[in-house]
């Protein structure tokens, strides 16, 4: 019976008023599931306190201010480690992501269009992607390539399948002065050119809902799915700056939509 009356006492000293503030000797432990190494202790308007992790602390922060996500992303937190902590998908898509080399585009910059919540791939955690040519390095336009010639393998036009539509188009059509040999294959190095999919959702996260303003060029971009039948060899779709997929002759001159994923920011 002793034992039980302590407890319950214990129990009402929680709703107890001090007059002065509550002095701890000693360590403060405060066990509640957000504990762990190398964390911050912070309260929340309500006066209730979690442990966050340094990067929780700086999102928090500045996720609400304005450049306050592009200043995350320079900072080299990684567009996944956001969207964990509260920040809107929306609020991130368009922003530009260690431009001037970070990513190995050298003065390409790249664009965050997807955030892998699904894990649709464990490797590309987000995605991203850019124009090319780059107005920062020249303007210019090249035509498809290989024209009168169908490409085996690259007419897939779903999501993330503009990787193996590059892989084949460069396997199957070694043309210079193409939108697919500017540079060492595809420009920027490593990138992939985008499909039907690929593009659209480039447009939409990275353009329309985002703040990547598209204004070079005032044409369609090049895709990397071809047409399919009659169209196989000599026709392919592009898209313009506003979502519209139309299909374009290969012998017409425009830049394309390439875009790489990344696990990480490098």
């Amino acid at each position: 019976m002793k034992h039980a009356f302590y407890m319950l006492a214990l129990l009402f000293v929680v709703n107890v008023s001090f007059a002065q503030n509550v002095e701890i000797l000693g360590d403060l432990k405060l066990v509640n599931g957000t504990q762990g190494a190398g964390k911050f202790l912070m309260s929340d308007a309500a006066g209730n306190s979690n442990w966050l992790t340094s990067d929780r602390i700086l999102i928090e922060s500045l996720k609400l201010k304005k450049g306050g996500i592009q200043r995350l992303l320079d900072w080299g937190i990684d567009p996944l480690t956001m969207w964990q902590n509260g920040v809107r998908a929306d609020s991130i898509y368009g922003k530009i992501i260690n431009p001037g080399g970070g990513l190995q585009v050298n003065l390409y910059p790249a664009f965050v269009y997807f955030i892998d919540t699904l894990d649709i791939n464990p490797s590309w955690k987000w995605l991203a992607a850019v124009q090319y040519p780059s107005p920062y390095t020249g303007s210019g336009s090249w035509v498809w390539g290989c024209s009168g010639t169908a490409i085996p393998g690259a007419q897939g036009e779903n999501f993330l399948d503009g990787i193996q539509n590059t892989t084949d188009r460069l396997a199957g059509c070694t043309a210079t002065n193409t939108a697919f040999s500017f540079g060492s294959g595809i420009a920027p190095t490593g990138f992939s050119m985008a499909s039907k999919a690929d593009a659209a959702m480039i447009i939409q996260n990275a353009v329309i809902t985002g703040t990547w303003n598209l204004t070079f060029p005032t044409t369609p971009h090049w895709t990397s799915t071809e047409g399919t039948g009659v169209d196989e060899a000599t026709k392919v779709w592009a898209i313009s700056n506003t979502g519209v997929l139309t299909l374009q002759n290969k012998t017409a001159t425009s830049v394309g939509l390439a875009f790489k994923g990344f696990s990480t920011m490098q």
